[in-house]
């Protein structure tokens, strides 16, 4: 209510940048106790911190939230809904692991031809054909590494591929800085790194997937918990060759296995 888009109001804006403010009001879903707050958002557009030398777009999130109640267990999240090509060209999440990874599935068992598990990342089908989640624990994270998922999709009707990724250090580094808790498995262990693959009822009318970051827990200050978190965004447009490069630049995965 409130936090997922937001009511935002523009409070300053340049060329290049923005900020944003907005109220918010959460219910913990357990207990059913509601908190008050307030966010502030700052957005920007950044170069690159790889020099690629195609088409790119970067941009900067600087994520202020502050919830009117002290010593609250909360992580606070960064969301980027994708775009698929369907079955017939579906796209392909990446996520850098450490070696030998254990991914969990969400909701259900992601069966076999919806993922593949590799030496230091995972690979994971986005067609928009039926509703799966994977998540990556935090334990499995490369976590010297900045970029921390990236999604990649040979655009319908063309020959270029893009390719998304998403930057952040503000993330969890083990599962007690993890207090978002899997509503169907609650005792399960937690994915930081998460990816959701939506089902679209009208096949006409894609919906979009997900990919996702749960960023570090909230801190008491002056009686009030806050959460501060920057994560950046940046898009590609190239060749095959030139979206491969470029993956590899930011995921250090060479010739990833596609969907």
């Amino acid at each position: 209510e409130g936090l997922d888009p937001a009511d935002f109001e523009i409070i300053s804006s340049s060329k290049t940048s923005c900020l944003l403010t907005s109220d918010i009001s959460l219910t913990n879903q357990l207990n059913k106790i509601n908190y008050n707050g307030k966010i502030n958002r700052h957005i920007s557009l950044v170069e690159e911190p790889i020099n690629t030398g195609i088409t790119y777009c970067g941009v900067q999130y600087l994520d202020d939230c502050t919830l009117f109640a002290p010593d609250l267990q909360i992580n606070g999240w960064t969301l980027t809904q994708i775009i698929s090509g369907g079955t017939e060209n579906p796209g392909t999440v990446l996520i850098p692991t450490k070696k030998n990874p254990k991914p969990l599935s969400y909701f259900r068992i992601i069966p076999n031809d919806r993922i593949k598990i590799m030496d230091t990342y995972v690979a994971f089908k986005i067609d928009v054909e039926d509703i799966y989640k994977l998540a990556i624990r935090p334990e499995d994270i490369d976590l010297k590494r900045a970029a921390k998922i990236g999604y990649i999709l040979k655009i319908p009707n063309s020959k270029d591929y893009f390719f998304i990724v998403k930057v952040s250090s503000d993330i969890p580094d083990s599962q007690e800085q993890c207090f978002d808790i899997s509503r169907d498995h609650p005792d399960a262990e937690i994915g930081v790194i998460q990816s959701y693959n939506a089902e679209s009822p009208d096949k006409n009318k894609p919906m979009f997937g997900e990919m996702e970051l749960q960023l570090k827990p909230f801190k008491t200050v002056n009686q009030k918990s806050q959460g501060f978190a920057k994560h950046q965004l940046f898009g590609y447009l190239g060749t095959k060759e030139e979206i491969l490069n470029v993956v590899e630049k930011y995921l250090g995965i060479i010739n990833p296995k596609l969907f």
